[in-house]
């Protein structure tokens, strides 16, 4: 692994250790409680970072890696996907999603820990990213990036 696949794993792992913490003292008053501005109850939105955000930009990323066509994600498909998981999701527990957090936690570390740094410059237009993005900037961006802006939001709530 290079030193910036290792300073990209550390800050990942910083991230979902965060997350897991908040998940393993929220209350359960707090869990069911709605985040307003995202229409989604703060499990629902911890199960989309765990899932959603995780699931998804790892499966992007390994594209990358392996040369593979990049499909053309718009934001109007990322809202919808988002609306289809809080709806399927509505009701999920905190065992489910540490579950997610921590089996996709571990997809991840394992993928970045095998990146040089050829791998973490692989990049892909995308419309709804507003042009290039790169395998570095999907982790750092959307999963620590967008996933701490939901976080923030979830701790917010939780006060």
């Amino acid at each position: 692994m290079s030193q910036r696949g290792e300073a990209l794993n550390d800050r990942f792992q910083a991230f979902n250790r965060e997350m897991i913490g908040f998940v393993e003292s929220c209350p359960d008053s707090v869990w069911g409680q709605m985040i307003e501005d995202e229409q989604r109850t703060v499990g629902v939105l911890v199960h989309h970072v765990g899932a959603g955000h995780y699931g998804a930009s790892l499966q992007f990323c390994q594209m990358l890696v392996a040369g593979e066509p990049w499909p053309n994600v718009t934001w109007e498909m990322i809202h919808n996907g988002n609306a289809e998981h809080a709806a399927e999701n509505a009701g999920v527990t905190k065992e489910a999603s540490l579950k997610a957090l921590r089996e996709n936690g571990a997809a991840i570390t394992s993928f970045i820990t095998g990146l040089d740094d050829a791998a973490l410059d692989r990049r892909a237009n995308s419309e709804a990213f507003g042009g290039e993005i790169g395998v570095e900037a999907i982790v750092d961006n959307l999963i620590i990036g967008s996933g701490g802006g939901h976080l923030e939001k979830m701790k917010a709530v939780s006060v």
